[in-house]
């Protein structure tokens, strides 16, 4: 029992470690990074030659949390719907799993 606790509370921390290194990173690599990849893995641009409602969402991200909203317009109109609710997601889950990994410890404690 002691050993699933601890084995989930590690897992819990690897993956608020990956919550908060993800956006870092992003932030970190050069604004055109992205830009530069000359092929799709969009099955609707493999299989029918079009693109979808989420081509070019990578870009346009990448782009907006580096402030270029113009950019990031042009790869995608529709980030002005995710970005907002990537963060909430973020935010939402980064809260959640702080609270489990140490909330628990002072609850423990004041027992």
């Amino acid at each position: 029992m002691l050993r699933s606790i601890l084995n989930n509370k590690i897992i819990k921390l690897i993956a608020l470690l990956v919550l908060i290194a993800v956006p870092l990173i992003d932030i970190l690599l050069p604004i055109n990074f992205f830009d530069k990849r000359g092929f799709s893995i969009c099955l609707s641009v493999i299989l029918l030659n079009k693109q979808c409602w989420g081509c070019g969402m990578t870009k346009a991200i990448h782009h907006a949390l580096h402030l270029d909203f113009s950019t990031a317009y042009e790869y995608n109109k529709l980030f002005i719907i995710i970005l907002p609710l990537l963060v909430y997601l973020w935010f939402y889950y980064v809260i959640r799993i702080f609270k489990h990994i140490f909330m628990n410890k002072v609850k423990n404690i004041q027992h």
